[in-house]
């Protein structure tokens, strides 16, 4: 995807450590894969014992690790901030097509469906 919008990354000024990234700018690599390796991981976790505080946790886990890498892709200089937004938003896409096929292949092998336990119970 790089390749095909050809973006440049911020001008060399601005960078913390000058030339030390020298391909294009869009999508941040670095955010893509810590957003989609968190989230997925996540997922499939929770997805196998599904609770409330598993999906908080992992969710929570999948955030500040993704923050922590996008915001210092910035602060570093290397990307700008649609570049980061654009890799979470690959990353979420990524995610949505585990969930279908994770889903479909629970669908084929009969294993019940965890949804029934998000509900409160009595």
């Amino acid at each position: 995807m790089k390749d095909v919008v050809g973006r440049p990354r911020p001008p060399l000024a601005t960078m913390d450590i000058p030339g030390a990234e020298t391909t294009a700018s869009f999508p941040s690599g670095h955010t893509m894969g810590t957003a989609t390796l968190l989230l997925v991981v996540g997922y499939l976790a929770w997805s196998r014992d599904a609770d409330r505080r598993k999906l908080f946790v992992g969710g929570g886990v999948a955030v500040i690790g993704t923050l922590a890498v996008g915001l210092s892709r910035l602060y570093l200089g290397y990307h700008f901030l649609t570049d980061v937004l654009a890799a979470v938003a690959l990353a979420v896409a990524v995610l949505g097509c585990v969930v279908v096929a994770d889903r479909l292949h629970g669908l084929d092998s009969g294993r019940p469906q965890q949804d029934s336990n998000l509900q409160p119970t009595d």
